[in-house]
């Protein structure tokens, strides 16, 4: 599918479920061009493999402990990771995290764009919301470093 693009000129950046990435066909994709990558590491375990050189990482459910994005070098004030918070109870959370990063593609030419929510929730949230809300987006793009 193509989209405009993230700075708001015309690019094709096909979207694809994470897990969907698994086929060898899909991954050549990734390889050698622009995509928009949404899941979690759980779903895709590419995922890992693309961020492990990054601070913000991704950790799986396990047992006793909740998924979470982990902060491997935390700035003065932020926290080292990042989990869904409930206030009251398993069902209704107040708040949630995605991590939203934009990486050098496989070949240093294209790029990634990965959008990965502790939940399908906040995934969705990231994307409808914050991603392809225009104002929300710009102030995104300040914020996106390619390197």
């Amino acid at each position: 599918m193509g989209t405009t693009g993230l700075d708001g000129g015309s690019g094709s950046y096909p979207l694809s479920a994470a897990r969907a990435l698994c086929a060898v066909a899909i991954w050549e994709e990734v390889r050698k061009g622009n995509l928009i990558l949404l899941g979690h590491n759980e779903a895709n375990e590419w995922l890992d493999r693309l961020l492990k050189k990054y601070p913000l990482r991704l950790t799986p459910t396990e047992e006793g402990r909740q998924r979470s994005i982990l902060n491997t070098q935390p700035a003065p004030g932020e926290p080292p990771e990042y989990t869904i918070s409930y206030s009251s109870g398993e069902s209704d959370a107040d708040q949630e995290y995605a991590l939203i990063s934009m990486i050098p593609g496989l070949e240093g030419v294209r790029q990634l764009a990965l959008i990965c929510g502790l939940n399908t929730q906040a995934t969705q949230i990231a994307r409808v919301s914050y991603v392809t809300t225009p104002p929300k987006s710009t102030r995104l793009l300040h914020g996106v470093s390619t390197t």
